[in-house]
Order: structure tokens, then sequence, then C-alpha cells
């Protein structure tokens, strides 16, 4: 990684115990037209094809803030390395107490099914998903990690938790000004957390989210995570062998082409459920189910209150959703922004009534992911962030 690599300013690195590290937050950023008259010297070590490109800025048309690549894997994966296995020399990693603690949490913690990955043991955090990552950040480390961070740490944290949360939605969009102070402020106090060597390009590149968050929508809508998963696809079920396994690919989608006829699936008109049992199986919309488990059965109310789902009852007008309400939830932590803001909510499970009463489909905001508390009663509950929509 070069001193001067960076693709969105001309922030120059320095070598830090053999690393290149990005200390420098306040930057000119590049330009197109600089960077077409090749006026960036140490950046430009050639030429490239995409200046060829009608109506396409070289600078603010290239994504660094990939999703999977930069946040979950480089930023989130690299602070649990940080602590769980003791990457960095400035950083004293956790002791046993303070593993068996993490390990009890998570044990705890059950996540709908829309997460497709379950957490697996930070034991083998070197083998963790993107996707884990993903979810560990969004829907448990502000439960988990809480104790086992110093003061410090922990609110540094926190920014990053609320600056990726604020990003990853449009609905958040009017906080997205409050999202770029946060991340701009991780940043640039990420030396004084952790030593100038965490201060990775990945890390860095956390300033420029703002940017290409205006332009281009939510983290959510230039994620790299769906060709990963198509890849995924092709190499499970597509490839025999690691023999000529591009000729393979061919042949069989070829094959499927001409064998399988074409299925198109049926646009979601209206909502509908399913019944097995006691088990009740609540569609929504498209990609937003509820069941009633006591894992995918609570959710949001237009008007920020929170359910348990219970059951449905059809009606003349379509499907009303009985549940129960809680008489009274709290806000979780309010540094820098409520958590209420991000829709974010805790409560205690005496205070959830026992009183059922129904609500329309349409009075749904979003579903809600349960995160238990290490006393047991107390919950935290954080949007599902794919039901999350306008």
């Amino acid at each position: 990684m070069g001193k001067h690599s960076c693709l969105k300013c001309c922030c120059e690195g320095e070598t830090v115990e053999q690393r290149t590290v990005f200390l420098d937050t306040n930057a000119n950023k590049r330009t197109d037209g600089a960077f077409r008259n090749k006026e960036y010297v140490l950046h430009q070590t050639g030429s490239t094809p995409l200046v060829d490109l009608e109506n396409f800025d070289i600078i603010e048309d290239i994504v660094v803030g990939d999703r999977l690549h930069q946040i979950d894997i480089g930023v989130t994966k690299k602070l649990l390395n940080i602590w769980y296995i003791g990457v960095l020399r400035s950083t004293k990693r956790w002791n046993r107490e303070q593993r068996e603690i993490i390990h009890h949490r998570l044990k705890r913690q059950t996540f709908p099914f829309e997460t497709q990955r379950k957490l697996r043991s930070l034991d083998d955090l070197s083998y963790w998903k993107g996707a884990e990552c993903k979810a560990f950040l969004h829907y448990a480390a502000p439960v988990v990690l809480k104790g086992l961070l110093t003061g410090q740490q922990y609110q540094h944290f926190m920014l990053y938790f609320c600056g990726v949360t604020i990003f990853s939605s449009t609905v958040h969009r009017r906080l997205y000004n409050a999202g770029r102070a946060m991340l701009k402020k991780f940043v640039e106090n990420y030396a004084q957390v952790y030593g100038k060597a965490g201060v990775t390009p990945n890390v860095h590149s956390l300033i420029h989210i703002f940017e290409e968050a205006t332009r281009l929508g939510s983290l959510e809508s230039y994620s790299t995570y769906v060709f990963e998963r198509k890849l995924g696809q092709i190499k499970n079920n597509l490839i025999r062998t690691s023999y000529r396994c591009l000729e393979q690919a061919i042949r069989r989608i070829l094959e499927l082409e001409n064998f399988n006829f074409p299925r198109k699936r049926q646009p979601f008109c209206n909502p509908f459920y399913k019944q097995r049992g006691q088990t009740i199986t609540l569609c929504i919309r498209q990609g937003f189910t509820m069941r009633n488990d006591d894992v995918n059965d609570w959710f949001l109310s237009k008007d920020e209150e929170v359910y348990k789902f219970i059951s449905v009852r059809r009606c003349q007008g379509g499907l009303r959703i009985i549940c129960r309400m809680f008489s009274r939830v709290f806000e979780y932590f309010d540094q820098e922004i409520s958590s209420m803001d991000l829709f974010i909510f805790s409560a205690k499970i005496t205070d959830l009534q026992t009183t059922e009463m129904e609500l329309e489909c349409s009075d749904i905001k979003c579903k809600l992911v349960k995160t238990i508390e290490e006393e047991g009663e107390t919950m935290v509950f954080f949007p599902l962030l794919r039901t999350l929509v306008e």
C-alpha cells in the first residue's frame, strides 16, 4: 500500500511499525479534472481506460466504502482481532475471564433467520465471514461489549457503530451529517485509543463514506455481498472439480438454460400467512417475515412502539395482527446521538403487557432483533436493517 494511495483525498501516509497508516483527516479532496490532467504524480503510476468512459467521474464514481471488505472485514473484524487476539502491541488483549464472559454473552443471543449466518465462537474468529461481522456489529456489539472494553474504548466504538448504522439505511438520511461527524471523530481518535499503527487504509476510508452515501445511497445499495453470494452459488452448485472451473460453470449454466423451464417469481402483492400447528409465519412484505417463536416476533410500529407478534386474524379488509405491547421502553444510549433516533430501544420483560391488541400490517415500521443483556430481564431491540425502508 503506497503512501499516496488514497483514492479520495491527497492524504500522505506514514510508515509505523512496518505499516502504512493514514492519519490526516483534513487533506484536500482529489478531483476528476486533476486526475485526467495527471496532476497527481505520486498517486498515478500509469493510465486507465476508465477515463474514456462518458459521464464518469474517476474520483466520485469509484467506491472505496464497500460494506463487505472495507467495513465488516476491514474494520469490524480488525477491532475484534485487536480485543480478542491482540494483534496490536499497544493494546492488551482480553484475559481468560473476559473471553469466557464474551463467549457466554454471545451464546445467549439468537438472531432472526434474515441474518443468514449464526455467530460462531470467537475462537473461530479467523474464519468469520463478513455477514457474521455485520450481524455482530449491528445486533450484538453494543450489548455484549459493555463492561469488557474500557470506557474510552467503548465510547470510541459507539462512534463507529452509530456512524455505520446511520449510513446503512436511507431512512436515516436526515442524520447523514451527524454520521459523518461521528466517523471522522472515530478516525481522528483511533490513534489515541489503539496507537498510530491501527489507522489502516480501511479505517481512514471511513471519512469518505458520507460523500459516497450522499451520491449513491446507503451502504447496502452498492454492497458486494450479492456478488459474493452469486460466486458462492457458482462454486458450490456448478463446479465439481478444480480442473477447468470456468468451462464447467459455463456448461452447467447452458444446461440449466436449455433444460429448465423459466420460473418467474410472482411479485409480492399482499401480506399472507401460513400456520403449522401453533407456529404462525406471517409475510409482511418482500424480505420481511415474522414468526411467533420468541425470536422472529418482535417489531416496531410506525408510532415507534415495540410489540410482540402473537397471532394473526383474517378479516374482511385483509389481515390483522394480534400482538402485545411494552408499557414503556427506554433509551439505551445517548452518546453523540439518542438510541431512539436510530430506533434502538431497551425494555424489561416485566413491562410486556398481557392485554392483546390488533394492528394493521401497514402499521408496522420494521422488524426488531432482540439482544439479551446479562441481567436477563432487560432486552435491547435493534432494527433489522433489511426491513427498515422508507
